[in-house]
Order: structure tokens, then sequence, then C-alpha cells
């Protein structure tokens, strides 16, 4: 069993306008570290897509109990590395508009592919990005387990 979860670090992109380029780098070596830490060095498996995104490919059955702890650790190391009154913060998003943010958070989405159907990474990176978008919607530290299993149909070819 195998379980290939997206890791993406919430509203990153104001964070970096607001407090800079290498305050965000060290969160992202943190998130990195935390990363490692937790998972099983013998089973599980932790890629950098770049930026505040993360793949981890879990073999190990306590999964979820580790996306958990995930969010307790980088809560905590947030806690550390931002002094408290610099919690919320002003600061542009995607769209430019102007506004105020909390505390960084994490989105994991997760699959469980039918490699069956899934036989290229592309497959899994497209269940992927849907699991990834609908934990972000679900806002706050949240995991979003997917139920689909196979390639989307977009992709399924005739001969």
């Amino acid at each position: 069993n195998m379980v290939v979860a997206y890791v993406d670090i919430n509203h990153f992109k104001p964070f970096n306008d607001a407090f800079g380029y290498s305050f965000g780098d060290e969160i992202i070596l943190c998130l990195s570290n935390i990363l490692r830490r937790i998972l099983d060095a013998e089973r599980d498996f932790i890629g950098h897509v770049g930026g505040d995104d993360f793949i981890v490919i879990f073999r190990s059955e306590n999964w979820r109990e580790r996306c958990e702890q995930v969010f307790v650790e980088f809560n905590a190391a947030y806690l550390d590395l931002l002094p408290q009154a610099q919690m919320e913060y002003w600061s542009n998003d995607r769209n430019g508009s102007r506004q105020r943010f909390g505390a960084l958070t994490l989105a994991i989405g997760c699959v469980f592919p039918d490699f069956t159907s899934c036989t290229t990474h592309h497959h899994v990176s497209l269940l992927l990005a849907d699991a990834k978008q609908s934990a972000k919607l679900m806002g706050g530290n949240a995991i979003f387990e997917s139920r689909r299993r196979h390639k989307p149909s977009e992709l399924q070819f005739t001969n």
C-alpha cells in the first residue's frame, strides 16, 4: 500500500512578499527538516518539487498520524521563528488585493493511485493537483484524502 501526498504551505507568496525571501527560504528549510524527521527513512520518500511544494510517498501504515505530527511541529517551529506580534500581517494576495493574513498553515492532498490505471507520474501528478487544491479549499491545516484512484478520463486515450 502506498499513499502519495502533496504538501504545500498556504498563502506562502503573501508571506514571502511581507517578510522577504530569505525568511521564506528559512520556512521552507524548516518544513523540509520536519518532513525528513517525521518520515520513516526506510519506508517513505520525500521530494522537493520547488518553492514551498513537497511530494511525500508514504509506505508507512501510520501515514495520517505522521501528517498530523507535521502540522504540530510546523506550528511550533513557526511560532519560534516569528514573533507573536507579527502572526497577523497585511500583504497582497495572488490577485494583487491587499488583505490580512494569519499564521502559515499546511495543505496536504493525498491520493491512493491505482497503478494499473495510473501508469506514469503525469497521471499521479494530476490526481495530486486536485487533492492539493481540495486541501487548500478546506483552509487551515488540512489533510484531504481523494477517493479518485484512476487517471483522469481526459487522459484515457483510445486506439
